[in-house]
């Protein structure tokens, strides 16, 4: 009787929650038995690049610090980000790995000036989703300081040249947009039961952090449902507020902290495993600027974590279904296993821009870019195996190099273990040199040389043509950065050597920036 009485209390929450319009979704259990992958299974097939502009002769067509809110067409191309100031989309082509893209539709505002609906600030996209002949982009305010963004998404015609049809910016779900309005991808046919839906879309680790995800942040949806219902129908799978971060975020740790990026995911297809593709703060964490942080790559007043890796948090589908079903909470998932992507640049800058994941190739394609044009990186997902993988060994720290006034092995003492001095030699060449914009002042940045002897000072070259030299600076060796200010109205563009008593390096990549009558700053 005591169990009637149960079985029937259980049918009347359950006739309650249906009748609150609550969808239950009962999970196959031949999913629990889907593979799990690892490292092993990601080869790296090689990479091709992209063009520096898309040849318009405009500003707005640069790739320059763009490859974000990356996807592969239906047509096996690609869409992803411009030059990061002008919220523009592009199409490229696949070409052969070692070759270099052609663009196929110059970069333009998909959502037709709708952008500013978002918020008032700068505006970035971030994903982009090709569902049922439809284009379907997100974008959030780059510094959103009240946190009052609420719009998150587009829908559009396939081709980007398509007018007078966009729908939005609508809500999706009830989330804070800082953890919905990034990356998107697509959930594998045999899941999407499980889900209750055929898409994903999450963010993570932007201005502000209170406003956006301590750790990569999933939701799924319905892309159809883009300009159809508002808000748009969705369900928080992953995410961690700033009090439930996914790993103490003031400690160095192999999982997360607020230097971390997150550029895509990938769920492929016959596994259980969901992966998150970004960059992730190897060092001790840090805020403040750049160089007093010790950080090589990023010279900005914020979170450092330097050197940085490129790296994969992998989850298990089976827990993210669970938070679907309510038996776990969002925070309550932790990664089965994270490894590094170490075929790309491994000098500890590293900087994903974008990923994607192309079902009909099983293959990933990953944005590299610190300034130049991006590189596109091509990975091939191979099967998988039937248990949970295990981290790989921890790596030994790298040797010091005597002489050379850099901290090499991380252990906070410089040229430990050396009895003699080498002979000075001449600096090489600064590196990653990069250049921001607001008003009519410059912001440089660049990396210490990778190689030669200590740097005594840096000297900063500018002009108004490439190689050009009108006037210099001097900045202390101490210092990966220098502002200048009152630039005068066009386009600088500087370059940055080393200099010790032994003589000068060679000269850096070179960057340029023009001053225009508007403010577009990071």
């Amino acid at each position: 009787m005591h169990r009637i009485s149960r079985i029937s209390a259980l049918f009347a929450v359950m006739s309650v929650l249906v009748a609150m319009g609550t969808t239950f979704h009962a999970q196959d259990a031949s999913l629990a038995q889907l593979p799990l992958l690892s490292a092993s299974n990601l080869s790296y097939l090689g990479s091709f690049a992209l063009p520096a502009t898309d040849g318009s002769g405009t500003e707005q067509g640069s790739f320059a610090y763009g490859g974000q809110a990356l996807s592969v067409t239906p047509q096996g191309t690609l869409l992803l980000g411009g030059h990061t100031w002008y919220s523009t989309l592009c199409e490229v082509s696949i070409p052969a790995l070692g070759g270099t893209a052609t663009v196929l539709q110059r970069c333009v505002d998909v959502t037709e000036g709708r952008l500013a609906q978002v918020d008032q600030g700068e505006i970035e996209y971030g994903g982009s989703l090709v569902d049922g002949g439809r284009l379907i982009v997100s974008a959030y305010t780059y510094y959103d300081a009240d946190a009052n963004q609420k719009l998150t998404h587009f829908a559009s015609g396939t081709t980007l040249s398509a007018s007078g049809d966009v729908a939005g910016p609508v809500q999706v779900g009830t989330a804070s947009a800082g953890f919905v309005s990034g990356y998107m991808g697509v959930i594998p046919a045999e899941w999407q039961t499980s889900f209750g839906a055929t898409a994903m879309t999450g963010n993570c680790c932007i201005p502000i952090i209170s406003r956006t995800s301590s750790g990569p942040a999933l939701s799924v949806f319905n892309p159809a449902d883009v300009g159809n219902i508002s808000p748009v129908p969705a369900t928080q799978v992953l995410g961690y507020p700033l009090d439930r971060p996914l790993a103490n975020a003031k400690s160095k740790n192999a999982l997360f902290t607020h230097a971390d990026q997150i550029g895509g995911i990938a769920f492929p297809s016959g596994t259980r495993s969901v992966l998150f593709i970004g960059r992730h703060g190897a060092g001790t964490p840090c805020y403040g600027e750049g160089a007093a942080c010790g950080d090589q790559a990023d010279s900005y007043k914020g979170e450092h974590a330097y050197p940085y890796v490129h790296q994969v948090w992998a989850y298990d589908a089976n827990d993210l279904v669970a938070v679907k079903n309510g038996s776990k909470r969002p925070y309550d998932v932790k990664p089965y296993a994270t490894w590094q992507l170490k075929e790309m640049n491994n000098s500890g800058t590293a900087s994903i821009r974008g990923a994607f994941y192309e079902p009909a190739t099983s293959r990933i394609y990953v944005t590299e870019a610190y300034g130049d044009a991006p590189k596109v990186h091509v990975y091939q997902v191979n099967g998988g195996s039937t248990s949970a993988p295990t981290d790989p060994p921890a790596e030994a720290p790298a040797a010091e190099v005597c002489g050379d006034g850099i901290d090499n092995d991380k252990d906070g003492v410089v040229d430990e273990g050396c009895t003699t001095q080498p002979s000075l030699t001449v600096p090489g060449a600064p590196r990653a040199l990069s250049a921001r914009v607001r008003g009519t002042t410059v912001t440089l940045s660049w990396a210490r040389p990778s190689s030669g002897g200590a740097v005594a000072s840096y000297v900063v070259e500018q002009g108004s043509s490439p190689g050009a030299t009108s006037t210099t600076t001097k900045v202390g060796a101490t210092q990966l950065s220098t502002t200048l200010s009152s630039l005068s109205r066009g386009r600088h563009y500087f370059r940055v050597r080393a200099v010790n008593a032994t003589g000068t390096s060679g000269v850096s990549n070179e960057a340029s920036a023009p001053i225009i009558s508007r403010s577009r700053s990071r």
